[in-house]
């Protein structure tokens, strides 16, 4: 965590160690510094915090980054999902369309957002036990209670969520606001909520959004050619363009943190890789159609573009996609999200003259495809998964979120 990360971090804290409701935990983190909060370092206090805060023993499993040797095997390791058994199942649903899901980068909280500009905050562990208990006690699950917080501060849908890589923040974007929600925790609890901690509105209509290397600052895609820096520190927006780039707006953005690349899509199909504030390569690869999302891991990217294509790029080599998958989408959201060595995205499913809304299972590797039904009876918006628990989660235009686990195969 950078030293501006931690300041933020650090910032949020002491205004939470002042509630009572946390004063048994401004007591653990005095003895085990052995200074008061005011002179204790933020490193210091960061590292108890979490000592403090989270439950180790639910360590996330981090994703390792993709191996080169093995593209091009031709055994496929899919990752096997169940999101229609109901007793395989967590699910719940808004008054209106879910729009975003996101699982926080610890494992210990998942968040949707909807077209009812409502924000929903559910305790992941609570989650797992009901699908546990539903597996040996059928529904006898009524004193579990999952959901922790309800958040209602947007007149507008909400299009995104995503939370901080390392602090208690989650950030939500509705048209062309943005806001970040506080969500202080104990490791069992959120026990607040302050979604006035710090909002900013952009001129233009907030397409998506990704925290930068370390977090102190977040990249915004708006309906415009430029990429905008919010520092969270300031509140200050730094404007980013550039004259090689055309004049189309940009439609999905991502950040490397090895590096600290960023990359953005847009409408006509150009993704540009920005270093240092500055356009270093551009290329089309789904032809000339609109990027719908886009997401680095280490020296690879992977591109969704509304033309059904689906690509992982090697950006030491960008001539070709290493993989490629085409999907048959029909009006489902060109999402994905990657669980281990498979990419995940919605799908339209055929059986005779039926149709149904799947989701398509996709090994980097061996390039190969297995579908699965997702239980929805409409399009899916968004998807995501925690690798901590192998919990897959999407939320669809049907109103309903449904979190299911990895299946053994």
């Amino acid at each position: 965590m950078s030293t501006k990360s931690r300041q933020i971090f650090y910032r949020a804290l002491l205004t939470q160690l002042e509630d009572d409701l946390l004063f048994d935990v401004a007591e653990k983190l005095q003895e085990a510094t052995g200074l008061t909060k005011l002179d204790c370092p933020s490193n210091i206090l960061v590292q108890n915090t979490r000592e403090a805060l989270q439950d180790y023993d639910k360590q996330i499993v981090s994703d390792e980054f993709f191996d080169i040797d093995r593209f091009g095997s031709e055994r496929p390791s899919f990752i096997n999902f169940d999101q229609t058994s109901r007793e395989h199942l967590f699910a719940f649903n808004h008054h209106k369309s879910v729009s975003s899901t996101s699982f926080s980068s610890d494992g210990l909280f998942f968040a949707s957002g909807s077209h009812d500009a409502s924000i929903r905050i559910f305790n992941v562990p609570k989650v797992a036990s009901v699908i546990h208990k539903r597996k040996t006690d059928g529904d006898i699950v009524n004193n579990i209670k999952p959901l922790i917080h309800t958040v209602s501060c947007f007149n507008a849908p909400v299009t995104k969520l995503k939370f901080h890589p390392e602090a208690p923040f989650l950030a939500a974007a509705a048209e062309n606001e943005l806001r970040l929600l506080n969500c202080m925790h104990d490791g069992a609890h959120v026990r607040k909520v302050d979604w006035t901690f710090q909002s900013v509105k952009t001129n233009r209509r907030i397409r998506d959004f990704s925290f930068t290397s370390g977090g102190e600052y977040i990249a915004l895609a708006c309906d415009d050619p430029s990429y905008y820096l919010y520092s969270l520190e300031t509140g200050d927006i730094l404007t980013h363009s550039s004259d090689e780039v055309p004049n189309a707006s940009l439609t999905a953005i991502t950040t490397n943190s090895a590096n600290s690349t960023i990359v953005t899509g847009s409408q006509d199909g150009v993704v540009a890789f920005w270093q240092n504030s500055q356009m270093v390569y551009g290329l089309q690869p789904h032809e000339g159609q609109g990027i719908a999302q886009l997401e680095q891991q280490g020296d690879y990217l992977i591109t969704s573009g509304y033309d059904n294509n689906l690509c992982v790029f090697d950006v030491r080599n960008m001539t070709e996609p290493v993989s490629r998958f085409i999907i048959d989408r029909e009006g489902n959201t060109p999402c994905f999200t990657l669980a281990r060595n498979c990419l995940i995205t919605p799908t339209i499913l055929h059986k005779g003259n039926r149709k149904s809304v799947g989701l398509a299972v996709c090994d980097i590797y061996s390039s190969q495809i297995k579908t699965v039904e997702s239980g929805h009876t409409d399009v899916i918006l968004s998807l995501d998964y925690n690798p901590s628990r192998g919990l897959l989660a999407t939320g669809s235009n049907d109103t309903y979120c449904r979190i299911g686990p990895k299946m053994k195969k």
